[in-house]
């Protein structure tokens, strides 16, 4: 995780400030926390068991695939281009997401994103093989 974090990205903060500029419009509602729990309580067993499978991981490799997934496609996926979309259909308020990820350096954050990764990889086949049930068992449950 040391790693990881060595990046320098807090998105946990970005998400919220994004959720509330949305929320806020929603009935004068000023609580995003609630509102996404109405939304989760609201939502598919797929969606549900998904969200309940993030708040169980306990191991490096659960939170590194996690972050992966949600980094990976603001960092060296479509970030950059899709934050004039998200700025007109939300608004600039719902954009701090994209704060660390567009701008100049980008070339240089994707490719320091990817070095990360390979450097992971490496020497980790016990790790990939031992894990491959779990994959199975997770594509399952989505």
């Amino acid at each position: 995780c040391a790693k990881l974090l060595s990046l320098g990205y807090r998105f946990g903060p970005q998400y919220e400030q994004d959720i509330q500029a949305l929320v806020s419009g929603d009935k004068g509602s000023s609580n995003w926390e609630a509102a996404v729990e109405k939304i989760l309580a609201n939502s598919s067993d797929g969606a549900k068991a998904y969200v309940e499978k993030i708040r169980n991981m306990s191991s490096g490799a659960e939170l590194a695939g996690a972050a992966f997934c949600l980094w990976g496609a603001l960092i060296i996926g479509g970030g950059a281009a899709a934050k004039p979309r998200v700025q007109v259909l939300c608004g600039k308020n719902a954009c701090h997401l994209f704060e660390d990820v567009t701008g100049p350096g980008r070339g240089e954050r994707k490719a320091k994103f990817i070095q990360l990764w390979d450097s992971l990889v490496k020497g980790a086949t016990d790790d990939c093989s031992s894990s491959e049930e779990e994959t199975k068992k997770d594509n399952e449950t989505f």
